[in-house]
């Protein structure tokens, strides 16, 4: 996809605001629950002058450009980032942001223009034209001995699968329903193909996921996984580190671990479904505040499986490196109870990300709950409703993220909340996002929204990104709180409170901006 309409620049130094007359598609004389805190009626937009959101976005801060062009090629992943003539473009983090993991960058979107290759290649799917990210890790010669680690068992029905084209042979080794013998390791080594227990909820780490108010009894599970390992599952199964446990991933660039369903194994022989929601997905339960916590802080976590959420916002869950999770997110009860390709609950900011993938997951590639951790190099591909998603207080950051919506089912490029009931619940969603690249699926006009819709309360400080293509409109903002999160109002000039703010960022939409009243619930 090739963006030839002009591109909006900006360079933005304070905080979005709408007024009354920015909506496309909305009515602004009916439209009072927009309007920000200190005002009375809309009519209050035309005594202090509040521009339309379009105006303001472009006449804000310095450096706005609306003449520059950015090629998007090679099936809608950008070759070239943005690295024009915008005046003030550069991210330079805060030392906060720097402790969190950032690092500066002259240049938006998630790809370094000055890169001979790209972050994103040698191990994700469906881009540069690789669809099969899994192989025996290299130095791994395949055998089916019949032995599996300490802690799993040989799979009594199919215990092993052919792997290479020389009819080579792994074994496959079943995990237990739940490990929770206290500070013990597991080890899932990459000579074998491993199987989440058979089932709803799927395989366990640790016991934190009990309700039961007293984290003093929770156990310390490390779950250890070796570069190169593929780990399979099946409708109702998901992979869940539970609070007080962690997990480790040494993936690799050369050799990424791969979580995927058994009907979509990327194996010799092997008609892959290549489907959604054939395995229910990965998720880290922490113990990072949320808006939710009451005393004790047990928040029931989406899918039924189990409870979140505490004080610690330094919380750790592990280190996860170089992994791929595909066909997840499914329908655990047939109700819409659904996991997304990765769920955080909770998660503290002691846990490390970096270079992450969701293919093709059945709800969100990321949706996060509550949580402070920071993400890096996370590429989000074909997914079917949003791929980036949080609410419930989440106040962590993520930078380089490419997000590509799927042609069939995609929605928004990043869905933001609060609290849907207390959209000035505490602690408000409020995460800092630098060097993303958000683009709609193909055939944007009927399978893709907004590239970001913000509401119910929620804040954000986005920096260096680019936004384009969707249907709807590029940057969405909804609802009286999400207003009063950018503004207090006062008039344009002063007043920004600093939780909601875009700088240095492009958009290319049919509609670059728009505001609606519209009822959410249910939503």
């Amino acid at each position: 996809m090739k963006l030839t309409k002009s591109i909006l620049a900006v360079s933005i130094s304070a905080a979005i605001i709408i007024s009354a007359g920015c909506s496309s598609g909305s009515d602004p004389a009916s439209d009072d629950d927009n309007t920000p805190t200190g005002n009375v009626g809309n009519d209050s937009f035309s005594v202090i002058g509040l521009p339309t959101v379009a105006e303001w976005f472009a006449n804000s801060g310095t450096g706005n450009d609306s003449t520059t062009t950015v090629d998007l090629t090679s099936a809608g992943l950008p070759q070239n980032a943005f690295a024009g003539s915008v005046s003030n473009k550069n991210f330079t983090p805060t030392s906060g942001q720097s402790a969190a993991g950032f690092v500066a960058t002259t240049y938006a979107g998630a790809f370094d223009p000055a890169a001979t290759t790209q972050w994103t290649e040698g191990w994700t799917v469906g881009l540069h034209g690789n669809d099969n990210v899994w192989e025996p890790a290299t130095g791994v010669t395949p055998v089916a001995d019949g032995t599996c680690p300490t802690g799993t068992t040989l799979n009594a029905t199919e215990s092993s699968l052919i792997v290479d084209a020389n009819n080579n042979a792994m074994d496959v080794c079943d995990l237990a329903a739940r490990y929770s013998a206290d500070n013990s390791t597991i080890t899932l080594t990459n000579d074998n193909i491993y199987r989440l227990s058979s089932g709803f909820p799927g395989t366990i780490i640790g016991n934190g996921d009990a309700s039961d108010g007293d984290t003093t009894n929770d156990v310390n599970v490390s779950l250890v996984i070796e570069a190169g390992t593929l780990i399979l599952g099946a409708p109702q199964e998901a992979l869940i580190i539970s609070r007080g446990s962690s997990v480790t991933v040494n993936g690799t660039q050369a050799d990424p671990v791969v979580m995927t369903s058994y009907s979509s194994r990327p194996l010799p022989g092997v008609t892959a479904t290549n489907g959604r929601g054939e395995w229910a997905g990965f998720a880290l339960m922490g113990y990072a505040p949320t808006n939710e916590c009451g005393t004790p802080c047990d928040v029931a976590a989406e899918g039924n499986i189990g409870s979140y959420g505490g004080t610690d916002n330094t919380d750790s869950s592990g280190s996860i490196t170089y992994l791929v999770v595909k066909h997840g997110g499914n329908d655990l009860d047939g109700n819409g109870n659904e996991l997304n390709g990765f769920t955080l609950f909770g998660v503290g900011s002691g846990t490390s990300i970096d270079f992450i993938q969701v293919h093709k997951g059945l709800d969100d590639g990321i949706e996060h709950f509550g949580s402070s951790d920071f993400m890096s190099h996370v590429v989000l591909t074909d997914n079917a409703d949003d791929s980036f998603d949080w609410g419930q207080g989440y106040t962590g950051g993520a930078q380089f993220i490419v997000a590509k919506q799927a042609n069939d089912d995609g929605d928004r490029g990043i869905e933001a909340d609060n609290d849907k009931n207390d959209p000035t619940a505490v602690p408000i969603s409020q995460p800092t996002l630098a060097n993303m690249t958000l683009m709609a699926a193909d055939n944007s006009a009927e399978t893709s929204a907004d590239g970001i819709l913000l509401r119910r309360g929620t804040g954000a400080n986005i920096y260096n990104s680019i936004i384009a293509g969707f249907a709807d409109a590029c940057i969405d903002i909804d609802e009286e709180a999400t207003m009063d999160a950018a503004h207090d109002g006062n008039d344009v000039t002063t007043g920004y409170t600093g939780v909601l703010t875009i700088e240095n960022s492009f958009v290319d939409c049919q509609v670059d901006f728009e505001e609606e009243d519209q009822n959410l619930d249910g939503v």
